[in-house]
């Protein structure tokens, strides 16, 4: 349903330098790699890095656009329970 061939979250989460190419590499895949195939990627982590040394470069509002946008048979999203307990209601019902 889906095949791994792209940077994702995780590596956001693991290196500086992914969490600050972040945003070019997103807008980048679905012109190239999720062109032709679903990918497995994992948007939505909207409160942030918790375990991470990494800072995000990119708002919550970018991570939630990424559920939309990338196609994918199986979407996983990176946002823990207690995460979507902190964001506003009208994300929740999205």
């Amino acid at each position: 349903m889906t095949a791994e061939a792209i940077y994702g979250m995780e590596m956001v989460t693991f290196d500086q330098a992914a969490a600050d190419k972040q945003a070019n590499h997103c807008a980048m895949l679905p012109f190239t790699r999720n062109a032709f195939d679903p990918m497995d990627f994992t948007p939505m982590n909207l409160t942030g890095l918790t375990s991470s040394t990494c800072t995000r470069k990119t708002t919550p509002a970018f991570e939630l656009a990424l559920s939309v946008l990338f196609l994918s048979g199986i979407q996983h999203f990176a946002q823990a329970p207690e995460g979507m307990a902190k964001v506003p209601d009208d994300v929740k019902h999205f």
